[in-house]
């Protein structure tokens, strides 16, 4: 049979696509399917492991160099994962009662396995990497088998374990003939999709493969250019899926930062739905009260077959900013939101890329880190070694930045073995078992984040070392307290597939130096190795709110003496304070929709309230002819409602700041408020919302002339008044 070179897949995901042409319709010139008959199985099973599943009811053989693991997918019962270890071929079973909506498959059925009739479908490259799916109706269960593979040959492992799948119930399945036309062993195998790998570039894309935004510019992993042609797509050996499709770069971040392995089984748009319970929160875009997208957060569009996703990188007022790949130039987007009573509502990023929802992961705990790295040579780039050597260090050596505490490490060459980033890494076991430090400037009360990249070395050859052992262990030790103690499992790894785990932390400093320190459990040569080290401080989140249009505005004094409403203005551009020529006291309301976006338990570290200057009206500055500004900040709505009214006027604050004299940056003012930050809005109370009421210390002058300044309202898209607040999660 030839061989037909497709590009190694990873899960179900579907390519993403790449413009507004191709986003939404499908190019008239899309390779159509190619059909390929079935072969006679060659395929020596010698040796293949026994897969009992007493629970449900059945058996299958597998090669005996895949692994086995137990996943819990959203809408299965249970699910059972056998995947190739060299590559990302993978087989599974996914469980269901039989009480869903399979009604045209398990009617039109046309295979047979195990005596049993069943439904089997070929799924095409362009919707999905290229599987095979097969559906039993079996013992009151529904059984959902998936095949993903890279090249046809795979299919050969394919039908081996079809053939040796065995129910302990191995009836004929009779029952279902009735209802059904069998067409028994019909099915083809088809592929229709071809990969360009290394990637085709546009003309007006950057080159494929290169970076286009940086990690460190946003505390994520590096994106990158997918040439501008959807048809790009190499695999890469670290289980993230197609580079550079838009699913890459979220398997990517979601492996590197929080360590979550291989999530999602579908293509772009069923991430929303289709992931492991307990890992991944999903939240539906228009529907009921729910948290806003924070940063590390995907965004999930539907369009075109297989839809768009995106990583949430910060919030600006309206706007949520994202990281992507396979759909821009410059690797960002944007789209905007509303909050109405608690719900949040996205709008299309055009006019049919909706957006379904999003996800968030528990680890996500809302802090934002620092860029700076306090650790010296994390990559353990110094020295730079040549050729294919390594260095061993012994107790007391310096490793530009670090030191070896007790006993030895090495310091393995560039492409020694699979490495994390392309570069150099330590062995924490070098002749000896072995201990790396390094002593770090901290500040003592602040959080901080330890992350690295951990696996085992799997060689076995040296005879001068004990013999090395399968599983191995160091400990993780911040100052004088061990933060945990870790596992490898090298079972099936090789230099070629090392199994390359990230492990984050967080911790506090308790001095003002502070000493990390991985230490070796394994006495052999062959120990836990280590990249990518990053300690970073973690710096509180900022969110940009602006204010309401609909509930802004400015109040006036209905007489000079009188301290209470006359007339509002809730339309305008702009709003007053200061006072008109009859003496009467301008005041403005702002409203902020606080409680909608920040977390319940948010600790507010700071607020500042920010409004740009329209113009003044009158001779003489406003601010100095009334003393200075006053602040008078609510936590909920002034008076009987949300939107403005004449009472707001005069309605108690929470707590009032000034006078405070402000001097503009050009037009801007910027006023620290920080003082009130208790009485920020974090809840869903009294619509969320808080209120802020600006007025200056005087009242008037009473010179029966006009002098207020008029500021931009949120009626204005550019320079709407903004709150600007900064907050951690305990």
């Amino acid at each position: 049979m030839k061989k037909v070179s497709l590009v190694k897949t990873l899960l179900s995901l579907s390519l993403c696509l790449v413009n507004l042409n191709f986003m939404f319709f499908p190019a008239a010139n899309a390779m159509q399917p190619k059909i390929i008959s079935k072969q006679p199985l060659l395929l020596e099973t010698d040796g293949w492991e026994q897969y009992n599943d007493n629970i449900y009811g059945y058996s299958l053989q597998y090669p005996n160099e895949w692994t086995v693991e137990t996943t819990n997918y959203t809408g299965f019962l249970t699910s059972v994962d056998f995947q190739d270890r060299e590559k990302t071929t993978y087989f599974s079973i996914g469980i269901n009662r039989d009480n869903l909506d399979y009604p045209q498959k398990l009617k039109d059925l046309n295979y047979k396995i195990s005596e049993t009739y069943a439904y089997r479908e070929s799924l095409s490259g362009y919707q999905n990497p290229p599987q095979e799916l097969i559906w039993i109706q079996k013992n009151g269960y529904i059984f959902e088998i998936q095949f993903v593979y890279e090249t046809l040959d795979d299919l050969l492992i394919f039908e081996k374990i079809v053939d040796s799948f065995t129910f302990k119930d191995s009836t004929s399945g009779s029952e279902w003939l009735e209802d059904a036309r069998p067409r028994l062993e019909s099915s083809p195998i088809r592929t229709d999709w071809y990969w360009n790998c290394p990637g085709i570039t546009t003309t007006d894309w950057p080159e494929y493969g290169t970076i286009i935004k940086r990690g460190s510019s946003w505390n994520g992993v590096d994106v990158y250019s997918n040439g501008g042609d959807i048809h790009n797509g190499c695999i890469n050996n670290k289980n993230y899926g197609y580079e550079f499709q838009c699913v890459e770069l979220i398997q990517r971040f979601y492996s590197q930062q929080w360590n979550y392995q291989r999530i999602w089984n579908t293509d772009a748009q069923g991430m929303i739905t289709n992931h492991p319970v307990g890992i991944i929160e999903n939240y539906n875009n228009s529907q009921d009260q729910q948290a806003a997208p924070t940063w590390g957060d995907v965004l999930v569009f539907r369009g075109g077959e297989a839809g768009h996703v995106g990583i949430v990188s910060h919030i600006n007022g309206d706007k949520i900013y994202f990281l992507e790949q396979n759909y821009s130039k410059t690797g960002m987007g944007q789209v905007t939101f509303t909050v109405d009573n608690g719900i949040i509502n996205i709008a299309p990023r055009f006019g049919s890329a909706e957006i379904i929802g999003w996800l968030h992961a528990p680890s996500n705990s809302g802090l934002n880190l620092t860029t700076e790295n306090i650790i010296v040579n994390g990559h353990f780039e110094k020295p730079q070694l040549r050729g294919d050597d390594w260095d061993t260090y012994y107790e007391g050596e310096n490793l530009n930045g670090w030191i070896v505490n007790s006993g030895s490490i090495d310091l393995k060459p560039t492409d020694y073995w699979e490495d994390v980033d392309g570069g150099q890494t330590v062995d924490l076991n070098g002749d000896t078992t072995g201990s790396l430090s390094q002593k770090v400037l901290t500040q003592p009360l602040q959080k901080y984040q330890i992350r690295f990249a951990l696996a085992g070395n799997p060689e076995s050859y040296a005879t001068e070392c004990p013999p090395p052992d399968i599983t191995k262990k160091m400990e993780l030790w911040w100052g004088d307290k061990l933060i945990d103690t870790l596992e490898v499992d090298s079972t099936g790894k090789s230099v070629n597939f090392m199994g390359w785990r990230f492990h984050n932390y967080t911790v506090i400093a308790t001095d003002a130096i502070t000493k990390l320190e991985f230490k070796s459990l394994t006495p052999s040569c062959y120990g836990p190795v280590i990249d990518m080290v990053t300690v970073k401080k973690y710096a509180p989140s900022k969110i940009i709110f602006n204010s309401d249009n609909k509930q802004d505005g400015w109040i006036l004094e209905s007489n000079e003496e009188s301290k209470q409403g006359g007339s509002l203005n809730t339309n305008n551009l702009t709003f007053n304070i200061g006072d008109d020529a009859s003496n009467k006291q301008f005041r403005g309301i702002l409203s902020f929709n606080t409680g909608a976006i920040l977390p319940d338990n948010a600790v507010i570290t700071s607020a500042k309230l920010k409004v740009t200057k329209s113009k003044v009206v009158g001779d003489i500055d406003p601010g100095s002819l009334f003393k200075g500004f006053m602040v008078e900040v609510n936590k909920g709505f002034f008076g009987q409602s949300i939107n403005l009214e004449i009472s707001d006027f005069q309605s108690a604050a929470d707590v009032i700041v000034g006078p405070l004299n402000i001097t503009p940056n050009i037009n801007t003012y910027t006023i620290d408020i920080s003082s009130a930050k208790d009485f920020i809005n974090t809840f869903s109370d009294s619509s969320g919302v808080t209120q802020i009421r600006l007025r200056f210390k005087l009242d008037d002058n009473n010179d029966k002339v006009a002098n207020y300044l008029k500021f931009f309202s949120g009626e204005d898209p550019t320079n709407p008044p903004q709150l600007v607040i900064k907050y951690y999660i305990p």
